[in-house]
């Protein structure tokens, strides 16, 4: 879900539409999914509009990217508002079902092009967590995430301007242990744990 919000006496719904949700069956066979599974077969997840008229209760949908998408993240500041900018985890097949890399950031007015960030062949990032920087444009601030290195079994945490994505980080910092792949993220202003804090909690 990315955001929603009453115009026109319309009301606006954008979220990730999936068409087929596949997430295995441990029981039912030990290998890992990737290994019994095309996943260029199945249905892109597809960043969608719904536009839905209150007072006859008719709706029309309009997909607002053509990637495989998902675990979109907006200015917390224009939640339940109308709004510009979604960002959201994508693949590196363009428009294909697949792993999800890199980042795509869209334009939901469509003023302009979305603009696609993808990371080495063996890391993936997950969901990325806007935060402000206190500018008045809507995506003044930046993106934080973690990324995986599959092959290298190590983790950085990524910072991106959130304003043109495409050059990729400006900032990676190598983190001192493997966090595997995970699909949330969070952010909380102003809560910075001390050192000693972070210990303890490893301890």
């Amino acid at each position: 879900y990315a955001n929603g919000f009453e115009e026109d006496e319309k009301l606006i719904l954008d979220f990730v539409r999936t068409p087929s949700l596949e997430l295995g069956n441990a029981s039912a066979q030990q290998k890992p999914l990737w290994e019994v599974m095309e996943l260029e077969s199945l249905d892109p997840n597809r960043f969608t509009r719904y536009e839905i008229d209150k007072s006859t209760g008719s709706w029309t949908k309009q997909e607002l990217s053509d990637q495989h998408v998902d675990f979109p993240s907006i200015n917390p500041a224009y939640s339940t508002k109308p709004y510009r900018f979604a960002w959201c985890a994508t693949s590196a097949l363009d428009g294909v079902t697949a792993p999800l890399q890199g980042l795509v950031k869209v334009d939901v007015t469509g003023k302009e092009p979305q603009q696609i960030w993808l990371p080495e062949a063996a890391e993936f990032i997950g969901e990325v967590i806007f935060c402000p920087d206190g500018g008045d444009a809507e995506d003044d601030g930046y993106l934080v995430g973690i990324s995986v290195d599959g092959r290298k079994k190590s983790s950085d945490l990524l910072v991106f301007d959130a304003r043109d994505i495409r050059d990729g980080p400006i900032c990676r910092l190598p983190l001192p242990a493997f966090i595997p792949h995970a699909l949330h993220g969070s952010y909380v202003p102003g809560l910075v744990p001390s050192a000693a804090e972070i210990q303890a909690a490893w301890e």
